[in-house]
């Protein structure tokens, strides 16, 4: 059951990873250089499909997590435990950021162009945190991997 339960973790890891790496080989940039109606534009339209599949799969991830390390109470010692343990954190974090950050500015880009708003100053602040939550869910990838690996 529980290799199972860290199998699907995986798959989630990955699936939330690969956003992050989107971004860092370039989407970022890509975005930077978009005008700020353009960047609005897409931010709507992407957040208004994804949204919600995405705080699926990240409180999915977290719940799973938690849920493994539960199981493997008795393993604590173990580097297993360890790798699953700190991809769990950083999924925490990921999420943190993403409540606290992303998701406020995602908000804030539906009423442009109303509102007395530096546009620019939170465009960059998105792309900003998007990029560290982008190592957060590679590095919590990276860990699972070395979880699936370790003895």
């Amino acid at each position: 059951m529980v290799d199972i339960l860290k199998i699907v973790q995986l798959l989630i890891s990955i699936v939330l990873a690969s956003q992050g790496i989107f971004y860092a080989l370039g989407l970022a940039q890509a975005v930077k250089n978009i005008s700020i109606p353009a960047f609005a534009e897409q931010r709507n339209a992407i957040d208004e499909h994804i949204a919600i599949k995405l705080k699926f799969l990240y409180y999915g991830a977290l719940i799973l997590g938690i849920v493994v390390l539960i199981l493997l109470k008795e393993g604590y010692h173990s580097s297993t435990f360890v790798f699953l343990a700190s991809s769990t954190m950083l999924t925490m974090a990921d999420i943190v950021l993403a409540v606290k950050f992303n998701i406020p500015i995602n908000k804030a880009f539906k009423s442009y162009p109303g509102g007395v708003v530096d546009w620019n100053t939170l465009r960059a602040r998105w792309i900003r945190f998007i990029l560290i939550r982008g190592v957060l869910s590679i590095g919590a990838m990276l860990l699972l991997l070395l979880a699936s690996i370790s003895l």
